[in-house]
């Protein structure tokens, strides 16, 4: 079964190179590495074709200027041109553990029902000694979709092996800045059943802390856009019917909060930019 590994990047050139070979040590050998660079400046372009030239498995791709700025746009282009059976979002300054392809890929060989298969994630500064425990909350649950938006459970985007058969279409909002990857769980646990999901207990992904991320940062428009990223979810659930109620209310009430916590941060910048 062949993985699409796909990573966007922006002015990385000094950790992509980590990342890219985390996937080229991978036990399991039947992968496509797509990176999509969102217009990088630091010589990244030049970084990455190093390897394209050594491993054809590899592949370079720039973000269209016609296409949104943003790691959402490149991580759909990425999805686009990719191929595998299977799917799995990476991050430019993340690693993979090692054996993370072989296990993930063997559960979807020997549960062939299966349509994504979780592990755990464990947070690192800069070298894999410097290991501060797991990312992940527990990521078993009777109802997904329901412990998922009330943040019961979680896991790195690259924590998830995807059956690419799940996806209907783009899989990230390109016009959001962050809670994309809540959005994406949460839109695709609504159809996704419990019997569909694996939870492997080991972890396969390395989130590194301790330096700028690509989403923004803590402002009005980053509360704004977890508003956003509640009401197109609530706006799926009606569209599919969802049966529970008190989902229901619960995103309502995230949305007022985090609308709440704009406005307040909204004010907060008025008064800096014109005291």
């Amino acid at each position: 079964m062949k993985v699409s590994i796909i990573v966007p990047t922006y002015n990385r050139s000094a950790l992509i190179r980590e990342t890219i070979e985390s996937i080229i040590h991978q036990t399991y050998t039947d992968w496509e590495l797509i990176v999509v660079d969102d217009g990088s400046s630091d010589g990244t372009d030049s970084v990455v074709g190093v390897y394209c030239d050594r491993d054809d498995r590899i592949r370079f791709f720039q973000r269209p200027s016609r296409v949104p700025k943003g790691p959402n746009s490149c991580r759909n282009l990425g999805f686009r041109v990719s191929s595998g059976e299977l799917v799995k979002w990476v991050d430019s300054d993340d690693l993979l553990a090692e054996d993370a392809l072989r296990s993930q890929v063997e559960v979807f060989k020997t549960n062939p029902g299966t349509k994504l298969c979780l592990g755990y994630g464990s947070i690192f500064f800069n070298t894999r000694s410097s290991m501060q425990g797991l990312w992940s909350r527990s990521t078993t649950s009777d109802d997904y979709f329901s412990d998922h938006i009330r943040s019961k459970i979680r896991w790195p985007i690259g924590g998830i092996l995807w059956n690419r058969a799940v996806f209907d279409g783009d899989p990230f909002r390109a016009n959001l800045n962050n809670s994309q990857e809540w959005l994406l769980h949460g839109r695709y646990l609504l159809t996704v059943g419990p019997h569909e999901i694996f939870n492997l207990t080991e972890v396969v992904y390395f989130v590194r802390k301790g330096h700028l991320r690509l989403s923004s940062s803590n402002t009005a428009g980053y509360s704004f856009h977890q508003a956003k990223a509640r009401l197109i979810l609530l706006v799926e659930m009606f569209r599919k019917r969802h049966p529970h109620f008190s989902n229901y209310s619960e995103v309502v009430k995230q949305i007022g909060i985090h609308s709440f916590y704009g406005v307040n941060a909204m004010f907060r910048e008025y008064k800096f930019f014109y005291s």
